[in-house]
């Protein structure tokens, strides 16, 4: 079935949408115009269901989401639409709008990215249920989302030098491989004996970011040493691990990594780069230039160059 579009009549210079047969105003400006048809169409189910409440959509889109993607997508879209639904009460789809998530996120002391996730969160929701077909179209489209940080920080070497002073054992190794890698702790942590491979590690897709693609981390000489260094100790299972020999846990790197972040006014653990004119290994050339190749073969290059004295 063919989607009704707001329509300009000339005559009478006003917006109109043909709804149920009949011809429905929708305004003389013409973005106020559209936002008042993603109101109209935003309960209106393809299939001629009935009206669904924003919160049974935001059920179905968690259970597929806890179905097919990871668990850490799972978590972080469940904590931001549940703070999401204490906000709007019940609202049925084609009440909602964009000023509900924007005043939603105006009232939380987030930064602005966390700001950004949120919202996109919210948004992420609404265009799946109209690629189901649960709704004809989202009440959202037209929902601007904010600003984030930019995520580069530089670390200086003498900054670095107080990081791991702070830090001790495998928690200490770990940072090394952070930084020698560009990964984040989060993508160390989760590093096996089974994804190396000499001079680099290959982590499946559903470890990588965006997983799409099956990422290659590459190894510095110094990184390859404390990995082999701990193959040799876990030759199965995660690489590095706490006092009790167990994993290390998300929720425990995170704590770690704050407390020194705190103390020493270096947040650190969203570092992606300590030096970005590194020199490149000569074979690869740019990183940019490469990208598009490594990915066509199954691939995808660290996010920074490893490569280089850091």
């Amino acid at each position: 079935m063919r989607q009704p579009k707001p329509w300009f009549r000339k005559s009478t210079k006003t917006w109109y949408i043909q709804l149920d047969g009949r011809q429905v105003p929708l305004g003389k400006d013409k973005e106020e115009a559209h936002r008042k048809f993603h109101q109209l169409m935003g309960g209106r189910r393809s299939s001629g269901q009935t009206i669904r409440r924003v919160d049974e959509l935001f059920d179905e889109f968690l259970e597929h989401v806890k179905q097919n993607q990871s668990k850490g997508s799972y978590r972080l879209y469940r904590h931001h639409i549940r703070s999401f639904n204490v906000t709007i009460q019940n609202k049925r789809v084609h009440d909602l709008c964009p000023h509900d998530v924007q005043r939603w996120v105006d009232g939380k002391k987030w930064n602005p990215t966390t700001k950004r996730i949120a919202a996109k969160t919210i948004k992420i929701a609404f265009n799946w249920a109209v690629r189901q077909g649960l709704i004809a179209s989202s009440p959202l489209a037209g929902l601007r989302l904010p600003a984030g940080l930019s995520r580069d920080v530089l670390v200086s070497p003498e900054q670095w030098g107080q990081i791991l002073e702070e830090a001790d054992g495998e928690f200490r190794d770990l940072l090394i491989v952070m930084r020698e890698t560009g990964c984040c702790p989060q993508e160390v942590r989760i590093f096996e004996a089974a994804q190396v491979r000499g001079d680099h590690i290959i982590l499946a897709k559903v470890d990588s970011k965006g997983t799409k693609y099956n990422r290659v981390v590459w190894l510095t000489p110094t990184a390859q040493a404390i990995i082999e260094q701990q193959v040799a100790k876990y030759p199965e299972g995660k690489l590095f691990r706490n006092s009790q020999g167990r994993p290390l846990s998300g929720k425990l790197l995170t704590v770690r990594c704050g407390e020194i972040a705190k103390k020493l006014g270096i947040k650190f653990f969203a570092y992606r780069v300590g030096c970005r004119d590194c020199q490149l290994r000569p074979d690869l050339g740019s990183l940019r230039e490469h990208r598009s190749p490594h990915r066509r073969a199954g691939l995808a290059l660290p996010a920074v160059c490893p490569f280089g004295s850091h």
